[in-house]
């Protein structure tokens, strides 16, 4: 039977953080957590560039991983649809807006498998920005 992997939550690698603020061993972390040992381990030496750990790096930092691997499978589907969506966003300190842009990209509804849906937002509307999310 396989292994079946539960990442932290965001509620545990903010214990995590406050514990380690506090100079507790990985142990003791662990067992607070009911977790492994190896498991708390791996995780602070995911953010060892550091000097202290941060709980909402980490967080986004996997969940990035998984957007990035999410990308990865949607990339290796036969069909793609794309479209762009114009966005007002607020500039901030000059109290207007500027047009920004939504640009989603979707499975072929025909393919095996889930269908999938990423979004990725852009500042301009230029051709490249495509490019660099399908050649990533």
């Amino acid at each position: 039977m396989a292994k079946i992997y539960k990442h932290l939550t965001t509620q545990e690698r903010a214990v995590v953080m406050t514990m380690r603020a506090d100079q507790c061993s990985t142990r003791s972390i662990a067992k607070r957590l009911c977790r492994s040992a190896s498991t708390i381990s791996r995780e602070l030496n995911r953010t060892s560039g550091t000097s202290v750990y941060d709980a909402d790096l980490a967080h986004w930092r996997s969940l990035a991983a998984a957007g990035d691997r999410l990308a990865e499978l949607f990339k290796s589907r036969s069909c793609l649809h794309a479209d762009e969506t114009p966005v007002r966003q607020l500039d901030p300190g000059s109290g207007k807006t500027h047009q920004t842009f939504l640009l989603t990209y979707r499975s072929n509804a025909l393919d095996p498998g889930p269908s999938m849906v990423v979004l990725d937002y852009q500042t301009s509307r230029a051709g490249a920005h495509p490019h660099a999310f399908l050649k990533k």
